[in-house]
């Protein structure tokens, strides 16, 4: 019996240029206190990507002590009720609503950043977050869908429970204050994408699976 696989719905990530290495992981010391924290998520605003779990998460952060700039690519249904949110939570001061971004700025903007999240309530294999793990981010995903098929708990990044915002604060702040974590673990995000995501070895596993179906 085949076993399906998972064939991105696009080419692949950019992988010309590491993770940001605009600073690399550099311990910046800002007026004495910790670096700021550069937090980054992509995807359309929708219900299913649970933004809102995503800024609940945020305001754990801002309540101790991290500091925090968290930024939000896309757009969608969902702007209105996440604008809403980020009022509610008093997140004004650490949250960019970006709006919809080119290709080339979306890249720029994670190579920017030092973690991304992705709180999904339904997902599939995410490409945002393995554009994200090609440009060598860290990454704390929602445990659905495909989530486990890009990330090794505790490897390229962690795997939290669904609708937990607390366990995603938690996650996000254990990369906030160990940059070394952070680098270990956004050059295994960017190793795992370079070895089990290019277009080229999926391109390969299609034919092969092509080729199986003709048998």
């Amino acid at each position: 019996m085949l076993r399906p696989r998972p064939i991105p719905a696009r080419g692949g990530p950019d992988l010309s240029t590491p993770q940001s290495a605009a600073h690399a992981y550099a311990d910046v010391v800002l007026g004495g206190d910790a670096r700021l924290i550069r937090v980054v998520t992509t995807g359309r605003l929708d219900w299913n990507k649970g933004l809102t779990y995503g800024l609940q998460a945020i305001r754990g952060l801002v309540d101790a002590g991290v500091p925090v700039l968290f930024s939000i690519i896309g757009d969608g249904p969902d702007r209105q009720r996440i604008l809403f949110a980020i009022d509610d939570l008093g997140l004004h001061d650490s949250v960019r609503l970006l709006g919809r971004l080119a290709p080339i700025a979306v890249r720029d903007e994670l190579r920017r950043s030092d973690i991304f999240i992705l709180p999904s309530l339904t997902e599939g294999l995410s490409n945002a977050a393995v554009e994200a793990m090609g440009c060598g981010l860290p990454v704390v995903l929602t445990d659905v869908g495909g989530a486990r098929e890009a990330v090794v708990d505790g490897v390229e990044g962690f795997v939290v429970p669904l609708w937990d915002s607390p366990a995603m604060t938690e996650a996000v702040r254990n990369l906030a204050r160990d940059p070394q974590l952070r680098m270990r673990m956004g050059r295994a995000a960017r190793e795992r994408v370079l070895r089990d995501f290019t277009a080229e070895r999926h391109f390969r596993e299609f034919i092969g699976l092509f080729e199986e179906c003709r048998q």
